[in-house]
């Protein structure tokens, strides 16, 4: 069966990760002894996760992935791994029903965002559904059959009101790039990623097959 790309990272886990919005900023001082600041580029996120050290199998699905990335050549969904889902939701969204009727999946049947791109507004939520700090929402789009995505963190809590509309503030602001009729989810949202180059290191196997090593991510925008 061939690879499809972007392609799932493997389910056998990461035993530690770094998960975190990359800035290039810079201080803009003034002679009256004001601050400026200067952002070059948009914030992505960045990604360094280590691999678990037992386990033959788990092993060999890793070196597996990494060798098919091709390096940077070849994209894939990054996220948080031990993030998947929103903290008041640890077992995914069933029988939970909407505000208005109907079964919730996880995304929401609309979604806005303020002018600075950093106030999100979901609705068709759960009445009661909170979002703390730390969770994520996902977007979802193709471009000509392309699988496109985005990816922005709670900062700021929200609970849904009773008409099913949560607002919650977000880090980075949501791309300008995203069209307005994307999907936003909170069901395992991820973003797409590349291999930074020369950040992979795998180590040595273990006489009992097993090994260590790390890799390091960055994403890329595509609309």
């Amino acid at each position: 069966m061939a690879l499809v790309f972007p392609r799932a990272m493997p389910s056998a886990g990461v035993s530690q990760e770094y998960f975190e919005i990359q800035r290039v900023d810079y201080l803009s001082p003034e002679a009256g002894g004001r601050l400026g600041a200067v952002s070059a580029g948009f914030p992505l996120w960045e990604a360094e996760w280590s691999l678990p050290t037992t386990g033959q199998a788990r092993a060999d699905e890793w070196r597996a992935w990494i060798s098919a990335q091709r390096g940077p050549g070849r994209l894939f969904f990054g996220a948080e791994q031990h993030r998947p889902l929103p903290l008041s939701c640890p077992n995914g969204f069933a029988g939970m029903v909407r505000a208005g009727g109907g079964a919730f999946d996880g995304v929401a049947t609309s979604w806005s965002v303020n002018g600075t791109r950093d106030g999100l507004t979901l609705q068709g939520q759960p009445v009661g559904l909170a979002l703390g700090w730390g969770d994520y929402v996902g977007f979802k789009w193709t471009t000509s059959g392309a699988q496109r995505r985005a990816l922005v963190r709670v900062v700021e809590p929200g609970v849904a009101n009773g008409s099913g509309a949560l607002l919650v503030s977000v880090e980075p602001p949501l791309p300008t790039l995203v069209p307005s009729g994307a999907d936003a989810t909170l069901d395992h949202p991820d973003c797409l990623m590349k291999l930074i180059p020369g950040e992979t290191k795998l180590g040595g196997k273990t006489r009992q097959q097993a090994i260590s090593g790390s890799f390091k991510a960055l994403q890329q925008l595509l609309d």
